[in-house]
């Protein structure tokens, strides 16, 4: 959705049209406005675009985010202004609704907060798929449960994916008390959750329900994740908790860290 300047030659026998920016928050308009299939991707100089506000639940059909080039310099910020020292992070997509496909490739997100949980993310429909591919998830935090990502329930599948320095209370960048979950060829760095898996979690007590969880983790690299509770916490890297399948294959570990229970697994 853009802004058009239109322009004529002198004697008014030729006329140019060219996308100059954006309609105000396009990428609103787009999630939570538009159903159908559409994608969203940057236009113009800038690498940056800013979400502007709250981007509320995605309606259903198709939503494409996609960046212009693959070595993801496209980048949404998840503020309101530019000023993101004094603004304050919004949250992102709801992958809420019955039929919703949310598909991210080639691009950066970062700053989104939520008092909720899945910052950039969250997705609770079982009849829903979230695809993220060779993109950043970064600087994400949420004083609930998983600083990026929180998987409620339907099909997630993260292929060639940097956490970065994402923070929540439990599940620094992911978290999953549902659904089924792939991730292939990732990698998870500097994540930290104050109580259990400084990167990923699953609900780890019966006071803590859940529906059926299947997790797939393949070639994925886990670093400098760290769990800094002394009390009630474990996992600096991964928590899993009962009743769930979960299959690690091909994977490394290194520097991760728990104050209690199992720097890398708990």
């Amino acid at each position: 959705i853009y802004q058009y300047t239109v322009s004529a030659s002198q004697g008014g026998t030729e006329i140019s049209v060219v996308a100059s920016g954006y309609v105000g928050n396009t990428l609103y308009k787009m999630n939570h406005e538009m159903s159908g299939d559409r994608t969203f991707h940057l236009a113009g100089d800038s690498t940056n675009y800013y979400i502007q506000q709250k981007l509320e639940e995605t309606f259903a059909g198709t939503l494409n985010i996609v960046g212009r080039t693959q070595d993801k310099k496209d980048t949404i910020i998840a503020t309101s202004s530019t000023d993101t020292d004094t603004t304050k992070g919004l949250s992102m997509f709801e992958v809420v609704n019955n039929g919703t496909i949310l598909n991210i490739k080639d691009i950066t997100i970062e700053q989104a907060e939520s008092e909720n949980g899945g910052s950039v993310i969250y997705q609770n429909n079982a009849n829903s798929t979230v695809n993220v591919k060779n993109s950043t998830l970064q600087n994400n935090t949420t004083s609930a449960d998983g600083g990026a990502v929180s998987v409620n329930s339907g099909t997630a599948a993260f292929d060639d994916v940097t956490f970065s320095e994402n923070s929540a209370d439990r599940a620094g960048a992911l978290r999953v008390s549902g659904g089924r979950v792939a991730i292939i060829d990732s990698e998870f760095t500097n994540n930290t959750a104050t109580r259990y898996g400084g990167a990923i979690a699953t609900p780890h007590s019966a006071s803590d329900p859940h529906s059926e969880i299947m997790l797939t983790i393949d070639g994925t690299t886990f670093s400098g994740n760290k769990v800094t509770s002394n009390s009630n916490s474990g996992g600096g890297a991964i928590s899993l908790g009962d009743n769930i399948t979960a299959i690690i294959a091909d994977s490394t570990f290194r520097g991760n860290s728990s104050e209690t229970n199992g720097g890398a697994v708990y």
